[in-house]
């Protein structure tokens, strides 16, 4: 016996078809305005995971390349500052000037003049490099929010005389007093004079000195000790320690004498600055149980300006630093006397050597810079395999969803011929 179909099972079917149909027409539509496969996670579940895991390696990529282009922009202007201090600094202005005031032709107001400009030129170079790059002090290590290279007034130090200074200021005073061989011996030894005016020992005894002269004979004088500050000479700090004093520790750190605000100095300060300033750019960072970026996975950006210059001094006693050479050369010149010339010609030499640590560390930014370029590469090649990844789980293919969309437009629009047929015509074809 056979199932009656009725004419409301045939609208009913015919209707689910139809928009059926519709559905579809209004899917393969979307994805080609989209030319995604899906535009919710919930269309592809296992799709959408893998998407996520592709746009994650995109994002990184982003952050990597920025890192890179960071890190390129940096090299560049570093490179700019150092150019400078090494080729139109040194080359032309520093070397001449040695060369100028090393002649014996020069006089002694053209040694002056020679010295004057060698100062201009040292504070010229610490303004190069000073410079800064993106509100960051490029060559000041760790330390990049603090000017770097500062050049201060150093006292040397202070003598004891019975005389005055040149100025006649006495900063502080002994007591003492000579005997006719001319020893001195001061209060603050411990030496003493008795009521009966006798010189005392610091265990009391009366002092006979080696000409046999107790302290009551004839020819002893009293007077005080003045003592004497040192010269004032021009020193080149970097991040507040003098840099002709900054040595390597067995520690590996580096450590100096600290300048003080108050112009007092602090031996066996650690320079500050010191360490690494990494870059993720696609190596595979890593971090240690405490969090410490292992540096062997990232890209070390930093640049200490002490080891640039030069730090310490030779074996000779000269600075190794350019700036601090310069400054000595000029303060030799400003004397203003010509028979200074032959120690002037001893910083040609001594200037060559250390723009030899500039021009090397300049070769050092060029290698850093095309190891960039290396990882530029390798991150493009990243983003064009996940790319097309992407497009693989994401995308579609444009010409086959125009084809099925054309297909399903005919098989709709053959449903409304067929519903013309099978559907009972109501009073309304009719009006």
């Amino acid at each position: 016996m056979g199932m009656r179909i009725t004419q409301r099972m045939t609208n009913r079917m015919y209707q689910r078809n139809n928009n059926l149909t519709m559905t579809n027409l209004s899917n393969a539509y979307k994805r080609i305005i989209t030319q995604a496969k899906y535009t919710r996670n919930s269309e592809s579940p296992l799709n959408s995971e893998k998407a996520m895991s592709i746009r994650k390696g995109l994002r990184e990529l982003d952050t990597w390349d920025d890192n890179i282009s960071t890190a390129h922009e940096l090299f560049t202007t570093a490179e700019s500052s150092l150019s400078q201090v090494a080729s139109n600094l040194f080359t032309l202005k520093v070397k001449p000037l040695l060369v100028q005031g090393s002649t014996t032709t020069v006089g002694d107001v053209g040694m002056a003049a020679v010295g004057t400009q060698l100062r201009q030129t040292a504070e010229e170079m610490v303004d190069a490099m000073n410079a800064d790059f993106n509100e960051r002090q490029m060559f000041g290590g760790l330390s990049q929010n603090k000017t770097p290279f500062t050049i201060v007034n150093i006292r040397g130090a202070s003598t004891l005389t019975d005389d005055l200074t040149a100025d006649g200021t006495v900063l502080a005073a002994q007591n003492y007093v000579q005997g006719p061989d001319g020893r001195i011996y001061r209060e603050d030894d411990g030496y003493t004079i008795s009521a009966g005016n006798e010189l005392l020992d610091p265990d009391g005894n009366v002092v006979i000195d080696s000409a046999g002269y107790p302290v009551a004979a004839a020819g002893w004088t009293y007077g005080e000790l003045v003592e004497v500050p040192g010269g004032v000479a021009q020193g080149v700090c970097y991040n507040d320690i003098l840099m002709t004093t900054i040595k390597e520790g067995a520690d590996g750190l580096f450590y100096g004498t600290r300048i003080n605000d108050d112009g007092t100095q602090t031996e066996d300060e650690l320079v500050p600055g010191q360490g690494q300033v990494l870059l993720d750019i696609g190596l595979g960072i890593e971090f240690d149980t405490n969090l410490n970026v292992n540096p062997n996975t990232a890209f070390d950006t930093a640049m200490h300006g002490f080891k640039i210059l030069g730090y310490g001094v030779d074996h000779e006693g000269y600075a190794t630093n350019l700036i601090q050479l310069t400054l000595d050369a000029a303060a030799v010149a400003e004397q203003g006397d010509i028979k200074n010339v032959e120690l002037l010609s001893t910083y040609i030499d001594k200037t060559d050597e250390a723009s030899t640590n500039i021009r090397t560390f300049i070769t050092e930014l060029g290698v850093r810079y095309t190891s960039l370029d290396y990882y530029t590469t390798k991150n493009e090649d990243s983003r064009t395999a996940l790319m097309d990844r992407q497009l693989t789980v994401e995308g579609t293919d444009i010409y086959k969803e125009i084809t099925d969309y054309f297909a399903i437009q005919a098989a709709y629009d053959a449903s409304l011929q067929m519903g013309a047929n099978i559907l009972p015509k109501s009073i309304f074809d009719f009006i």
